[in-house]
């Protein structure tokens, strides 16, 4: 048993960690400098819903959102009537939260018996992602749905490992109602709601009343998604998505988009998850063992050139070679590439390396990661609640069942091939403590330097594009407020997808599915797709990140913005078209 000074020391410990975790975030997110009056992607609409409904009282959609973002928007209102309506202030609302994406991760970690450590190397791994760091300063509902998922998960993990009767439900009623409030933010995490009650109704193997309780929550979860199903039926302009028997119908091309999809969302996960592999290469193995993890990763590098699929990004990505978003997706234009092709092929061939040298260990790791094998108390540099027999088995159904049901919700969009590499942020967490439980398992006893160093890369990298981009923004507006002054209508002017649909939706109330609208005939460069919900928009100028084929330059010089990343001083454009 721990003394009262050794437990003084862990708890103290377990707090620190937490608070380092928190303000790694908050750093990370103030250094992207996130302060300026425009939507980024989808929040433009999420935060007009937030906007109107500290305004107005009431949730108004758009034509645009297909989350609810019911739990997202009240707390986005409340820091609009305490500070504010402005972009900037629903961003540093979302980053005050994101804050405990990485401390959930951290106690998740100890809750399966990873030593402290390695615990917090997984959570700072989490919250120095290059695909984390953009979406704690965005009002998009990725990392409010991933808070909750994870909290869900926290404690349904706490109602199953040993917790007398009462307290055990009481834990499994705050996780169906975490996962309930996930899936009021975004709809597709209600199905893993069965899963975290199939979970403590069978490992539990108590009283006949923890299987009724377990089933009665279950049912009034089921009659709150329909009720708020009902509610969003009636809700004008929402954009209602069914998950239906014939979304299982798959054509050929069908089966080979929803191949390439979930694959390609596994190997973004896997990228995001380097720095956890990184401690592999401290596993004690044979110098074959080696040797074929280099050849592995050689023939993978090579088949990249064959299957252009394995080159990084693999889907829509929001993290690209080019920073932030592929070109012409917000703004026309071309953009500066980053990361080169050649290095897009080793990161997928890396991780091909590091995989084979985790599981070519001599003594097969444990599928669960959780000894089935009691324990007898905490050390001081493992959790404080150390599961009983059985529980890795619980576990590993826990996680993998609620990551399955969760990927499954997406087939419809999997089929489409309409999947983005943000998709992967709830099962991240899972995927990276996995892999450290695997490593603990084998004898790596913390991570090593060459894996925090890869941490700290990442976490430069990942605020860096996203500070990039947020510059090209800031940039973006000026020159709409340049096309302002100079008397020229924002309706004549194709100034980015978030701004665009904002206009439409200031000038109409809503964005309007037109198939005959303004864009059908522009150029490509003008991204028809989106100018075919915004008719009022009729182009003469238009902001771009380049100079275009067929556009004409205008008496507006270049605006110019410098980054941090190469190169560093670079463009935009305001252009006439003929």
């Amino acid at each position: 048993m721990l003394g009262h000074s050794s437990f003084g020391r862990l708890a103290f410990g377990h707090l620190g960690a937490c608070i380092c975790l928190y303000l790694a975030v908050i750093v990370a997110g103030l250094a992207t400098n996130p302060f300026f009056d425009m939507g980024v992607n989808d929040d433009w609409s999420y935060s007009r819903t937030a906007m109107d409904l500290a305004r107005t009282g009431h949730i108004h959609y758009f034509g645009w959102s297909a989350s609810a973002m019911l739990a997202q928007l009240p707390y986005g209102a409340l820091w609009i009537k305490l500070f504010g309506g402005s972009f900037a202030t629903l961003r540093v609302a979302t980053l005050a939260l994101s804050g405990l994406i990485p401390v959930l991760t951290y106690w998740l970690g100890l809750e399966c018996s990873l030593e402290r450590r390695m615990a917090f190397f997984g959570a700072m791994t989490v919250g120095l992602s290059p695909l984390f760091i953009p979406h704690s300063v965005s009002f998009m509902s990725d990392s409010y749905a991933c808070l909750f998922f994870l909290a869900s998960m926290l404690l349904a993990m706490k109602s199953i490992v040993h917790r007398p009767p009462v307290p055990a439900a009481a834990l499994y009623a705050l996780a169906m109602l975490s996962s309930l409030l996930g899936g009021a933010t975004r709809q597709v995490f209600w199905v893993t709601a069965p899963v975290i009650a199939a979970a403590y109704c069978f490992f539990r193997r108590g009283k006949s009343f923890e299987k009724v309780w377990g089933g009665g929550v279950l049912v009034a979860y089921i009659a709150c998604c329909v009720f708020i199903l009902h509610w969003l039926r009636q809700q004008p302009n929402f954009l209602y998505e069914n998950l239906n028997l014939q979304m299982l119908a798959l054509s050929r091309q069908g089966l080979m988009n929803v191949i390439h999809q979930y694959g390609g969302l596994i190997l973004t996960a896997l990228v995001f998850a380097i720095p956890s592999l990184v401690p592999a290469a401290r596993l004690r193995l044979p110098a074959l063992d080696v040797a074929c993890a280099v050849l592995v990763a050689g023939v993978v590098f090579a088949a990249t050139f064959w299957l252009r699929a394995l080159i990084f990004p693999y889907l829509n990505n929001v993290v690209t070679q080019y920073g932030l978003y592929q070109p012409g997706l917000l703004l026309p234009g071309a953009l500066p590439v980053i990361l080169p092709a050649t290095f897009c092929r080793a990161i997928t061939a890396a991780v091909a390396g590091l995989l084979f040298l985790l599981f070519s260990h001599g003594r097969a790791p444990a599928a669960s990661g959780v000894d089935d094998a009691p324990v007898t108390g905490p050390t001081e540099d493992s959790s404080v609640h150390s599961p009983r027999a059985g529980t890795g088995t619980a576990i590993l159904f826990l996680w993998t069942g609620s990551t399955m049901a969760y990927l499954f919700a997406f087939i419809g969009r999997a089929k489409a091939a309409d999947l983005f590499d943000r998709y992967a942020m709830p099962f991240l967490p899972l995927l990276i403590l996995g892999i450290l439980i695997v490593l603990q398992r084998n004898g790596v006893p913390d991570p090593g330097r060459a894996a925090w160093a890869m941490v700290l890369l990442f976490g430069v990298y990942g605020v860096a594009i996203t500070h990039d981009h947020f510059e090209q923004m800031r940039t973006q507006r000026l020159a709409l407020n340049l096309l302002k002054d100079a008397r020229i209508p924002r309706e004549n002017i194709v100034g980015g997808m978030e701004d665009d649909m904002w206009t439409q939706v200031d000038l109409d109330g809503r964005l309007i599915a037109t198939p005959d609208a303004s864009g059908a005939d522009l150029p490509v460069y003008l991204h028809p797709g989106y100018l075919k919900l915004t008719p009022r928009i009729k182009p003469h100028y238009l902001i771009s990140t380049s100079n275009l084929p067929g556009a004409a330059g205008c008496k507006f010089e270049p605006l110019v913005y410098s980054t941090w990343l190469f190169p560093r001083d670079r463009e935009l454009f305001v252009l006439c078209l003929p």
